[in-house]
This record gives C-alpha cells, sequence and structure tokens, in this order.
C-alpha cells in the first residue's frame, strides 16, 4: 500500500531522506518548505534544530482523510 512520498531532503543545515504520510508529488514540495521554514524559525529564536527522526516521525503521521486517499484497491477507487 503506497501511504506517502519518499524524498531525499539536503540543506546547509540538515539532509536526510524522508517519507510524508500524503499522496501526491506535490506534497514533497511542501514537506521541503516545512523542514526548511521549521529550520529558519528554530535558528531566528535560538532553538535547537529537531532531530531527523522527530521530522520524520510527524510527516509520516500526517493524514487528510478524503484528500487522494486510496478508499478501495479492487476496483481502484479514490
Amino acid at each position: 500500500v503506497v501511504t506517502g512520498e519518499v524524498f531525499d531532503y539536503t540543506s546547509a543545515i540538515r539532509q536526510g531522506r524522508f517519507q510524508t504520510g500524503l499522496l501526491g508529488l506535490h506534497q514533497i514540495e511542501n514537506a521541503g518548505m516545512a523542514i526548511a521554514l521549521l529550520d529558519t524559525f528554530c535558528q531566528e529564536v535560538g532553538r535547537k534544530l529537531p532531530a531527523n527522526i522527530l521530522i520524520a516521525q510527524a510527516l509520516e503521521e500526517t493524514r487528510w482523510p478524503g484528500r487522494l486517499e486510496v478508499v478501495s484497491r479492487n476496483p481502484l477507487m479514490i
């Protein structure tokens, strides 16, 4: 069962492989932007950057019921 999109993220301060909990290639861009904003915010306010494992967990747990959700495999119903 496909549960999301897998992507590699690289910036000056973070590198890792992540998976979204949402389907759609546009979710890679959304997740990358969210990571960049989180890292920028943490730097601006002097907070420690969250570990990749915490970001990975949050991204994988993200759900939006009804949005590109596979309801049935046979027949395929999205």
